[in-house]
This record gives C-alpha cells, sequence and structure tokens, in this order.
C-alpha cells in the first residue's frame, strides 16, 4: 500500500467548517448569556423570563429539524445559509432595541428558524 504525505483536503473542509460554526453561532450562543441579569434588570423582569427566548429558539430547531433536510435537498444551499445568517443577525441586532420581553421570544423563534440550517 502506497503511504499518502499530504494533508487530504476533506479534512481542511472540516477544520474550516468547524472553525465558521465556532466563530458564528458557537460564540452569539455561548455567550448570550452574559447579557441576561443586565437585560432583565433593564426591562425589570426576572432572568428566567428573558432566557426563556433561548428554550423557544431551541424548540424550533428541535421541530424544524426533520425538515432541514428536505429543504437543503430541495433548494441551493447557498441562498438557504444566507438567509438563514441574515435571519439570525437581523434578529440578534433587533434585540437591542427591545422594551418588553415578548419581542425576545418572537426573535427566539425568528432565531430557532435561522439556527435550524446553521447547527
Amino acid at each position: 500500500m502506497k503511504k499518502q504525505d499530504k494533508f487530504h483536503y476533506a479534512w481542511w473542509i472540516m477544520i474550516a467548517s468547524a472553525a465558521i460554526y465556532a466563530a458564528s453561532v458557537g460564540i452569539i450562543i455561548s455567550c448570550a448569556p452574559i447579557l441576561y441579569r443586565a437585560v432583565a434588570q433593564d426591562l425589570k423582569v426576572g432572568v428566567s423570563e428573558i432566557s426563556l427566548y433561548t428554550s423557544i429558539m431551541y424548540i424550533v430547531v428541535t421541530i424544524l429539524l426533520p425538515f432541514a433536510g428536505r429543504i437543503l435537498n430541495r433548494f441551493d444551499i447557498r441562498y438557504i445559509l444566507t438567509i438563514a445568517g441574515i435571519i439570525n443577525a437581523v434578529a440578534f441586532g433587533l434585540m437591542g432595541t427591545y422594551n418588553s420581553v415578548i419581542p425576545f421570544y418572537i426573535s427566539g423563534v425568528a432565531l430557532g428558524i435561522g439556527s435550524t440550517f446553521l447547527i
């Protein structure tokens, strides 16, 4: 058998994909709880009321994941990932403008839809 001296390109793709995921979704989702207490104090609600948007997001992801494969097979993945990224960016960006808890829950649904394809 012939020994390969080169690093197979599939490993580079896997490393790049993991880095993109860690830089985008991983950091944003993992660092969100840092702000829960400050936002809760600003809106004069409990931390659990603010953090509920994360649970809503993951419930939406759980519901939509079975359908994501069909959607990815039917449409061009570049467009789907672009739209999903825009949905997440807009939902996170709007969170800085909210004055009550309900819009956070709506953003949780939007983040769930976008994150379904970015996970």
